[in-house]
């Protein structure tokens, strides 16, 4: 369907020749288009079902860094989702990945307007709305809560998105996608380093 580049020039004063690398990591289809995010670019593509032909959509630009270190951030858009005519985008940010500076964010696809959901994240990867009723809940999905702790995974329930959250599970190894299991309500998360997928039933409402 589409070939993107695998790096476009990206010049530094010390390193003239430097490259930024393409990494596509999520993916939905709506209408005749695809949608990819690139985690590396920091864009979010479109691909053409008719022809294949590419186009930048969107494009995140770096964001403050609150810790000590370098005075900004990746966004690091990494997973898509849609909710009615918008797409939901999470954001795992970059090293040193501080604390509240990741989020979801949603572009209505009619107009172009961009929005943030669900802030105060960290290495947030994946977000899964579910509809209850005449509203909708959101999963949030976290790589880790705490960088240096490997099974420190996170998932999140909100019942609205400036409400306080519900920790659903912390302990998860590396998660990287979730869905739901609509008979049994229970979740299905894929752990990348252990190469499994964990199912979590009983979960808190």
């Amino acid at each position: 369907m589409a070939n993107f580049p695998d790096f476009t020039p990206n010049p530094r004063p010390d390193v003239p020749n430097n490259v930024r690398p393409s990494n596509p990591f999520g993916l939905v289809g709506f209408g005749n288009k695809l949608y990819v995010a690139d985690a590396a670019q920091n864009h979010i593509r479109t691909v053409s079902l008719a022809n294949g032909q590419t186009e930048i959509f969107f494009s995140y630009p770096p964001r403050p860094n609150p810790l000590p270190g370098p005075p900004v951030v990746e966004a690091v858009p990494d997973s898509l989702r849609l909710f009615g005519n918008s797409l939901l985008v999470t954001f795992l940010t970059g090293f040193p990945f501080p604390p509240g500076v990741a989020d979801v964010r949603r572009i209505d696809l009619e107009s172009g307007a961009e929005s943030q959901v669900i802030g105060g994240l960290r290495m947030a990867i994946d977000v899964l709305p579910v509809a209850s009723g005449f509203c909708s809940l959101f999963y949030t999905l976290e790589f880790q809560s705490n960088p240096t702790v490997s099974a420190s995974g996170r998932i999140q329930r909100f019942s609205s998105p400036g409400g306080q959250p519900t920790i659903v599970v912390s302990n998860l190894v590396s998660p990287t996608s979730m869905a739901l299991h609509p008979p049994s309500g229970d979740l299905l998360v894929t752990e990348i380093f252990p190469g499994r997928i964990t199912r979590i039933s009983n979960i808190p409402q």
